[in-house]
């Protein structure tokens, strides 16, 4: 089994260039098994999944409401307007994200759980 960090000498969050730094000498070491990375809140990049489908790795990376996605209908939309609300979940595979040019398609479920009191939880991933 391997694991490996590396601490910034910064504040906030790393930036793809880093991520990918940090992922490539940990897929380098077991690059012969499966690997999937998951990846919450910071790695939320859609470039990084790309990235990580270029290097062959299987990832699930949550996404920020905001990520668009086209549509069945040709059309973009954010993440938030895919009618997901508590209690429900959604699959939509193939599906383009981001506007940006030269992405591939790539799967999305969504999934919030139910209201609890004061605390909601909602989790959009692309993988």
């Amino acid at each position: 089994m391997a694991i490996y960090w590396e601490i910034l000498d910064k504040k906030g969050s790393s930036n793809l260039e880093e991520q990918k730094r940090v992922l490539e000498k940990i897929l380098t070491v077991i690059s012969s098994h499966k690997i999937v990375v998951l990846g919450d809140r910071e790695f939320c990049s859609v470039s990084l999944g790309r990235w990580l489908q270029e290097q062959s790795g299987y990832f699930c990376l949550r996404q920020k409401q905001s990520t668009n996605v086209k549509t069945k209908e040709g059309v973009y939309q954010e993440m938030r307007g895919l009618g997901l609300s508590p209690g429900t979940q959604l699959f939509l595979k193939d599906i383009n994200i981001t506007k940006e040019r030269g992405f591939g398609q790539f799967n999305l479920a969504g999934k919030w759980k139910k209201t609890i009191g004061f605390l909601k939880q909602k989790n959009l991933g692309i993988f």
